[in-house]
C-alpha cells in the first residue's frame, strides 16, 4: 500500500489545488448571486422611496387643502353669524316701526318696508 500512497502522494498537492479552486469558484458564484440580489433589492427599495416621497407629497397636499377649506368654513361661518345677527336687526327694526294706521299709507309702507328688506338682502 505504501508504493500507492506514494504514487499519489505526488498528486496531492494538484488535487487539493483543484480542490481550492473548486472552493473559490463556488463561492464566487454564490457572491454573483447574492450581488444580483442586492441589486434587486436596491432597485425595488428606490421604487418603494420615491412611493413614499409621493404619498407624503399628497398628504402634505391634502392637509393643505384641509386648512384651506377649515379657514374657508370658519369665515362662512363668520359671515353667516353676521348675516343672521343683521338680519334679526333688520326684522326687529321693522318689527317695531310705527305702521300707519291709514290702509292706503300702511299698504305704501309695506312696499316701501319689502322694497328696502330686498335690497338690502341682495346688497349684504
Amino acid at each position: 500500500m505504501i508504493p500507492f500512497l506514494a504514487r499519489w502522494q505526488s498528486l496531492m498537492p494538484i488535487a487539493l489545488a483543484l480542490l481550492i479552486a473548486a472552493a473559490f469558484f463556488w463561492q464566487r458564484q454564490i457572491i454573483d448571486h447574492l450581488r444580483g440580489k442586492i441589486t434587486v433589492a436596491e432597485t425595488r427599495a428606490d421604487a418603494l422611496e420615491g412611493h413614499a416621497r409621493a404619498q407624503n407629497e399628497a398628504v402634505a397636499h391634502w392637509q393643505q387643502a384641509a386648512q384651506l377649506a377649515a379657514a374657508r368654513i370658519r369665515e362662512t361661518q363668520l359671515a353667516a353669524a353676521q348675516t343672521s345677527m343683521d338680519t334679526q336687526a333688520r326684522a326687529q327694526a321693522t318689527l317695531t316701526m310705527e305702521v300707519p294706521s291709514d290702509c292706503g299709507e300702511a299698504a305704501g309702507w309695506a312696499i316701501d318696508r319689502a322694497a328696502d328688506l330686498t335690497y338690502a338682502w341682495s346688497h349684504p
